[in-house]
């Protein structure tokens, strides 16, 4: 999704080279939200310098709205605060656009059916009932490790992400679940089934 046809037509034609099914494509939020509602689908490719549309509004919609849609963005650089905020808000990953072709077929496939890890990041998170809890599988992977007694600090290092970033996904899972704090959050979460296999800690915060 994105306002330059010539990359629209450059990223359709490389996806449906690869295997892909590509089931549309959009110029402004208003398009995109229209074509997710028409078409569900598993990734979304999004522009972040989409003219004429807020790119991060329009993530943000779809997050909300469509939680099982995957949100691979396309940045210019990572220099100007878009890819880290991007992420935040919950891209699965951000694709530099003076990066290989490859590069976004990879995103994309690994956003789909992961295979390839990192060392500190574990095992991916499981969907949730987004009709539920509307949870992106960010805040979910960091409510796990809350639950399972990791500070604030040490949810950053596994991630590797920023404490500040670790908050404001909090932050989120607490307004989400109407709960004031970590152990608030880690006994709904265990009571609702979003544990999985992880265990939980009274540790407050």
């Amino acid at each position: 999704m994105g306002a330059h046809p010539v990359l629209l037509e450059a990223a359709e034609k490389l996806l449906l080279e690869r295997g892909f099914l590509v089931t549309g494509k959009a110029a402004s939020t208003k398009e995109a939200l229209q074509l997710l509602r028409d078409q569900p689908t598993d990734v979304v490719v999004l522009d972040l310098q989409m003219s004429g549309s807020n790119a991060m509004t329009c993530l943000r919609e779809i997050r909300a709205r469509h939680g099982n849609t995957a949100v691979v963005v396309l940045s210019e650089g990572r220099d100007d605060g878009t890819v880290g905020a991007a992420l935040a808000e919950g891209a699965v990953a951000c694709v530099l656009k003076s990066g290989k072709p490859e590069d976004l077929v990879t995103a994309v496939r690994q956003a789909r059916r992961r295979s390839i890890f990192f060392p500190g990041r574990g095992e991916p998170a499981a969907p949730v009932p987004t009709d539920s809890y509307q949870l992106t599988a960010r805040e979910l992977e960091i409510l796990r490790l809350v639950a399972e007694g990791s500070s604030n600090t040490e949810v950053a290092r596994k991630l590797w992400v920023t404490e500040q970033t670790v908050k404001f996904h909090l932050s989120n899972v607490y307004r989400k679940l109407e709960v004031s704090n970590r152990t608030e959050a880690s006994r709904y979460a265990q009571l609702h089934g979003l544990l999985g296999e992880s265990g939980w800690s009274e540790r407050a915060g």
